[in-house]
């Protein structure tokens, strides 16, 4: 009887021991899968996510104050000055709405409340002060659409503003933000890195004979519409979409490609050519593999709205797990974008 009971206990066990075995192996792989799930959120879906009045709205503003404006010395600069603790501020310009926004992620509201901005706001209509859900953020609306000259000094936003003026105007689309999340493997998402490629583009471009400007330079949400009508405003001469390649039936695909708009043609320079142009300088600066070239169709609204040059390249493909790594590197993004930078040289500059 008593080995019977044994056997009993030493089965019960094992049993007990295989179980929980199935569960550690079962939750493992449900958390990797998890982990790098790719989920592409269309144009559709977003725009379910928002209300149509509030397709451009980034952010839920919990409380908004008016600033006095305190100054206006005509000296061309107006300051902001942070606290010690500030550690990190986002710039969003939109020149169709004549804004600019300084998001703040660790200083309250409060603190502007009682230390607003001073100098020259000679190009500045009001001030704003909003605590949200990605920080608080100073909003200034401008009497004329200007870009922000910024220069940060230690704690201190020096901030003046100059004509949107260029013989040739280059305009960076950095696709998605906001609501929009495009491609998305685990936490790796592909509007921030579109943003991170495009805003090193500008960057890169202080020092060139063409101006370049950007749809978002933060995580907003823009419609088409916006899009199409900022390049319009900013009287745009060279379009470059940036975005990634999603293959959802096959992971093992590596590479970059762009897009065209075989419909354009401008004293002898079409679409194609600055197309292959892109992803030649592009891939080859990153070492990476040009996949295509591929025609633009007419859900790309974008390519074939505009009557410019223009063309979208594909920076990567984010659903193979070794160049979605690849990505996320900053000296990465960088080979990337002084790609974009060099077919910019050999088309724009020419």
């Amino acid at each position: 009887m008593e080995n019977d009971n044994f056997d009993r206990i030493k089965y019960i066990k094992s049993f007990v021991l295989v179980l929980a075995g199935f569960f550690v192996i079962t939750m493992t792989v449900m958390m990797f899968y998890a982990a790098n799930k790719v989920v592409i959120v269309s144009a559709e879906e977003a725009e379910a996510l928002v209300k149509e009045e509030d397709v451009t709205e980034t952010v839920n503003k919990n409380s908004t104050w008016k600033l006095e404006i305190r100054s206006s010395n005509q000296n061309g600069n107006f300051i902001i000055d942070c606290p010690e603790s500030a550690s990190s501020v986002n710039i969003s310009e939109r020149p169709d709405l004549k804004t600019v926004s300084f998001i703040f992620e660790d200083i309250t509201a409060e603190y502007f409340k009682n230390n607003p901005p001073s100098g020259d706001f000679s190009d500045i209509s009001d001030i704003y002060v909003s605590t949200t859900d990605l920080g608080t953020i100073l909003e200034f609306s401008l009497k004329e659409m200007k870009a922000p000259d910024i220069v940060a000094a230690g704690k201190t936003l020096k901030v003046s503003f100059k004509d949107y003026v260029s013989d040739n105007v280059v305009i960076i689309d950095p696709f998605y933000g906001g609501v929009y999340t495009g491609a998305k493997v685990g936490q790796i998402d592909e509007k921030s890195i579109n943003l991170k490629i495009a805003r090193r583009v500008r960057e890169l471009s202080g020092d060139k004979d063409y101006t370049v400007y950007l749809t978002r330079t933060a995580d907003i949400t823009l419609s088409t519409e916006d899009r199409i009508d900022l390049i319009e405003k900013l009287s745009g001469d060279y379009y470059v979409g940036i975005s990634l390649n999603a293959n959802m039936e096959d992971e093992r695909e590596f590479g970059m490609s762009a897009v065209y708009n075989g419909n354009f043609y401008r004293n002898g320079f079409e679409n194609v050519d600055f197309a292959e142009t892109l992803l030649k300088e592009t891939a080859t600066e990153a070492r990476d593999r040009a996949l295509s070239l591929e025609r633009a169709g007419e859900d790309n609204v974008i390519l074939m709205t505009l009557e410019i040059p223009g063309a979208c390249i594909k920076a990567g493909t984010i659903t193979n797990a070794d160049e979605a790594s690849l990505l996320t590197d900053d000296e990465y993004i960088d080979k990337i974008a002084r790609g974009i930078i060099k077919a910019l040289d050999e088309t724009v500059a020419q």
